[in-house]
């Protein structure tokens, strides 16, 4: 793939003539009349590229604002459904939509335009909201795992009931918002090739991650995106996992209701969905110094790579839904019953059953 600095340019001749080229105008002994209307990386990126990658995008933009609609809609019409953990599950998947929406403007922005048109204060806070809705899930799946480790390993000890939904929501945001906060630090405007500064085009990405305070803070972000929150997650539900053993070795039987195994058991897969889609994209980020917003939209040698790792990384949005839905009974009675109410027939009577009440 060639570079985003070798552009497809004009130049005009001794005999007055243009001539076609391409060349490396990197070099400012060079003077080129670049052809603003081919984009960098255009000789590479042909039409069905950008088909598939809209394809990508959008279908994970459907099936993510339908399946946390959803989610959203059973849980806070349904009463016997709304649990401590049912209103955690449907903070994420709050952040899952908001996610989701803002993947709108991000494809528009990497497939067609290659560069940034809304101005420096949406550049601030578009990628300020990327990662705030990131941390946002990964904070809810601990606080949910922290509930489930008191309920089964300290029965008896007292735990968040209902009525501290509320507020450990708003922890939840308010840390994720204060952990996002340097990113409107390391995000800014620029010009990065002679492509753009001829043409007045500018690029919306995290031009400082190279810098020595921004590239402890990318650690710092990575710990506290996956690490620190991979860490309480594998020792909570690996506590969990420990009690209910031990109790089915003492040949005692387990005190939990059944719909609350199933819960953990649901929690866990939500879990794991989240750690595979997201940690190949952290992995690459630690490995290279590049970029990843850059190297999209200039279509770089990495930026097919670029493009699928954070593509595997939003279609985590779509998955908690489907895996509610198919793991949780209650979840299937509210869905089978919304069913019937939209279709306005019976064909979904006879899959209706009594809710099961923990």
């Amino acid at each position: 793939m060639i570079p985003s600095f070798m552009l497809l340019g004009l130049l005009i001749n001794e005999s007055g003539c243009f001539e076609m080229v391409v060349g490396n105008i990197s070099t400012a002994n060079v003077t080129v009349n670049v052809l603003c209307n081919v984009k960098p990386g255009s000789l590479t990126a042909n039409d069905f590229s950008q088909v598939i990658g809209l394809l990508m995008g959008t279908t994970v933009l459907t099936v993510a604002v339908i399946g946390n609609g959803l989610v959203c809609y059973i849980v806070i019409f349904s009463y016997q459904m709304r649990s401590l953990i049912n209103l955690l599950i449907v903070n994420i998947a709050v952040s899952d939509l908001f996610l989701s929406l803002l993947y709108v403007p991000f494809l528009l922005y990497v497939l067609f335009l290659n560069h940034w048109p809304f101005g420096n204060r949406l550049c601030y806070m578009f990628c300020y909201s990327i990662a705030v809705a990131v941390q946002v899930s990964s904070y809810t799946m601990v606080a949910i795992s922290v509930n489930r480790y008191i309920a089964v390993v300290w029965p008896l000890r007292t735990r968040a009931s209902r009525k501290h939904t509320k507020s450990i929501i708003a922890v939840v945001w308010v840390v994720a918002a204060i952990s996002s906060l340097p990113f409107l630090y390391i995000t800014s405007v620029e010009q990065p090739s002679i492509w753009y500064q001829k043409c007045e085009l500018y690029v919306c990405f995290g031009s400082r991650w190279n810098e020595n305070v921004p590239r402890v803070y990318k650690e710092l972000l990575i710990t506290m995106q996956m690490l620190i929150p991979g860490s309480i997650l594998l020792f909570t539900y690996g506590s969990i996992a420990v009690a209910l053993w031990r109790r089915r070795r003492k040949q005692r039987s387990v005190t939990l209701p059944k719909s609350n195994i199933k819960t953990i058991q649901m929690m866990i897969i939500i879990v794991i969905a989240f750690i595979v889609s997201w940690t190949p994209f952290n992995i690459f980020l630690t490995l290279t110094n590049t970029d990843p917003l850059l190297s999209m939209i200039t279509r770089d040698e990495h930026s097919h790579l670029w493009f699928l790792l954070y593509w595997m990384g939003m279609s985590h949005s779509c998955y908690n839904p489907i895996i509610c839905i198919c793991m949780n009974d209650q979840y299937q009675i509210e869905f089978i019953g919304l069913m019937h109410r939209i279709l306005g027939c019976g064909r979904f009577t006879h899959m209706l059953r009594r809710p099961i009440t923990a």
